[in-house]
């Protein structure tokens, strides 16, 4: 569970900032590679990926909760990259088919409710997952 996740008004995704990127592009690589895809992180102790929350609420601060946070001993963005579906949570301009292996920024959304992902650099896209959401 991310740090302070409360719930906002939706902003149209070119006003929406980066809710909690991780302290450095280089904590979360992309390993590409004919097995498909993989992710890993290597964030230290504390960092916005690894927090959670210290009354141990489960997915969502319950209203008695004070919201506060502790290292929670892994990387919390892990478990929403699926690596049988990376576009479903990838927010980037490079088409999947252009992918390389390399270091990515993450970011909590609490629109979506999901860590997501781009390359370094990349102008921000909706995730995968909504992109085609709508189309007939």
């Amino acid at each position: 569970m991310p740090p302070n996740t409360a719930s906002s008004n939706p902003q149209p995704d070119s006003e929406r900032k980066d809710k909690s990127m991780s302290d450095k592009a280089s904590d979360h690589q992309v390993m590409i590679d004919g097995n498909g895809v993989q992710f890993s992180c290597a964030a230290t102790h504390a960092a916005a990926c690894r927090l959670g929350c210290a009354l141990e609420c489960e997915d969502y601060h319950r209203s008695e909760c004070d919201r506060s946070v502790k290292d929670v001993g892994n990387c919390g963005a892990l478990t929403y990259f699926d690596a049988a579906d990376p576009f479903d949570t990838y927010i980037g301009a490079t088409e999947p088919n252009n992918w390389q292996s390399g270091p990515i920024d993450v970011e909590w959304d609490s629109y979506y409710d999901s860590w997501l992902w781009r390359f370094p650099g990349e102008d921000r896209q909706l995730p995968g997952s909504a992109r085609y959401r709508d189309a007939v």
